[in-house]
């Protein structure tokens, strides 16, 4: 299944990739400034301010996906724990703050932290997270290296880094605390509308706090649990068989019970790191946390490396039209059928020919009405008509074509939820990749200051990338989610912008055998990995 699978994004990834091909339908989409500066002077975009808490002075990420503990934690059996709730993927700490204007604490420090997912029902939002952070803001001797409750978390501290400060968060009320465990303060916690971020602010109003103004380098413990109003330190348990009121997969009493760390590293061999012969808890490590923005050094870009990738990706381009030239060749020599017609009209489309690709795909359709992969590319050949076109042809032609594309996502709702239990079909898959890729596409190429696409865009992008990290298809994965990052930019979304490139860049530093791709992976491969040296996400 999964080359049948591969072979279905590569004929539809020409429509929905960012960079690789600079004929392909949706990316030479290019709207004129005269279009752009009309129907901006008339729709205006508000943008989000989050719970700003001063300058950042540093961005800690987390892997995505590592949300199951030591290794075998899973979520509890009840629909408040929705999948990736707990999974943190980005830490913020901001600088200090004194005398902010305007603010019922003029004297506080904040913390973000934003997970992989947010609120199932956003109309019925659900407080679900249970977060510690202890903090070192002396790396020196003193401080504690017990848990704040007895009987919490089931973990142990590094004896290097004994933390001065606790800060508990149980839904949306939490405490400061000494290294005595006595309560310093009340915090701040804030979720966002979408529930994928929480704020912390802790006052810095009391004289017992105020050192934090002159600490240059702190080490942060981050753990995030189920929350629990009735359970120890209000982490809700996790059992060998998860109910409605613990977690599962417990294998030892000694088990932690938090289901993410933030730790760049093999968290699940930290997590699992107990000994039940003395009955020591598993340590966990800190991580370093500047408390200065200028203490953090330049990402380093290696301007040799980028030429060498810019050069064989060159390379590979020259190699593609004649690639597509004997494919066509190919398919017109075999006997027409559906499957000829479908692959010839996306070669017709990378080859330029954007008359000849309409003209097979709607007979196509006309054969076969509810076809969703046939509804998805004439929706993104319909987009496309408003290039360079008058406001209110552009306008017209790209509502017209939405219709298609929403209907073509509409005709596989439910594909994911198959693919997760095994019963998806093969065509089913591919209908969803197409519907999916054609939307993003499109989603991604059209202003959003007009149409306000992107935020569709990204999802649709995370779906398809969600559906090939089932199938172990890596580097449909990464393309995915860099063009999600994509589309967050486009919304203003700069946070999980970066979340996504770098997950991208992840997976692309796990790929191996490379050389073994087609032309037309190898094109997508290095395209992507070129991006990423660019931005310095892979060194």
């Amino acid at each position: 299944m999964k080359k049948i699978i591969q072979r279905i994004f590569f004929i539809s990834v020409s429509l929905a990739v960012f960079i690789i091909f600079p004929i392909g339908i949706i990316h030479s989409f290019q709207y004129g400034d005269y279009l752009q500066q009309k129907l901006n002077s008339v729709l205006k975009l508000k943008v989000y301010e989050p719970y700003t808490g001063g300058k950042t002075a540093a961005a800690v990420f987390d892997p995505l996906h590592d949300d199951y503990g030591s290794g075998t934690a899973v979520y509890p059996a009840n629909s408040f724990y929705s999948e990736g709730n707990l999974d943190l993927v980005l830490y913020t700490v901001h600088e200090p703050v004194y005398h902010a204007p305007c603010m019922g604490v003029p004297e506080y420090w904040q913390m973000d932290l934003e997970f992989r997912t947010g609120f199932k029902d956003e109309e019925k939002p659900v407080l679900n997270r249970t977060i510690f952070i202890y903090i070192d803001t002396d790396n020196a001797a003193g401080g504690s290296l017990n848990t704040l409750f007895e009987q919490g978390e089931n973990i142990r501290f590094n004896p290097e880094h004994p933390w001065d400060y606790a800060i508990a968060a149980f839904g949306n009320e939490g405490w400061v605390y000494n290294s005595k465990g006595e309560e310093i303060d009340k915090l701040e916690v804030v979720y966002s509308t979408t529930g994928k971020k929480v704020f912390i602010r802790v006052p810095l109003t009391k004289k017992v706090m105020q050192k934090i103004y002159t600490v240059k380098e702190s080490f942060h413990y981050v753990l995030t649990g189920a929350y629990s109003q009735l359970d120890q330190s209000h982490l809700l348990p996790i059992s060998k068989r998860k109910s409605r009121t613990s977690g599962g997969g417990s294998i030892s009493t000694l088990m932690p019970k938090v289901y993410d760390v933030l730790y760049d590293g093999d968290q699940s061999g930290m997590l699992s790191s107990w000994n039940e012969d003395t009955f020591e808890f598993a340590q966990i490590n800190p991580v370093s946390v500047d408390m200065k923005l200028e203490n953090k050094a330049e990402v380093s870009v290696s301007k040799t490396k980028i030429e060498e990738i810019q050069k064989e990706l060159n390379g590979l381009q020259e190699q593609y039209p004649a690639y597509l030239a004997d494919k066509k060749a190919v398919l017109e020599n075999e006997t027409p059928s559906t499957k000829t017609k479908l692959e010839l009209a996306l070669i017709a489309l990378n080859m330029g020919d954007r008359e000849l690709s309409e003209k097979m795909i709607t007979e196509l359709l006309s054969a076969d009405a509810d076809n969703p992969s046939y509804i998805a590319y004439m929706g993104a050949l319909e987009s496309r008509k408003g290039a360079n076109a008058s406001v209110l042809a552009a306008v017209e032609a790209v509502n017209k074509g939405y219709a298609l594309l929403d209907k073509a996502v509409q005709l596989t709702e439910g594909i994911l939820e198959k693919v997760k239990n095994g019963t998806a079909e093969e065509d089913e898959i591919g209908q969803r990749y197409n519907a999916l890729l054609n939307r993003g596409g499109t989603s991604q190429s059209v202003p959003n200051d007009v149409f306000f696409k992107a935020a569709q865009g990204s999802q649709d992008y995370l779906e398809a990338a969600e559906i090939a990290i089932i199938d172990n298809n890596l580097l449909m994965a990464a393309r995915c989610y860099y063009d999600a990052s994509i589309c967050y930019s486009l919304d203003n979304k700069k946070s999980d912008a970066v979340i996504w490139k770098r997950e991208s860049a992840r997976i692309i530093q796990k790929m191996q055998d490379v050389d073994s791709l087609n032309l037309e992976d190898k094109i997508n491969y290095v395209s992507l990995q070129l991006e990423l040296y660019k931005e310095g996400y892979l060194k």
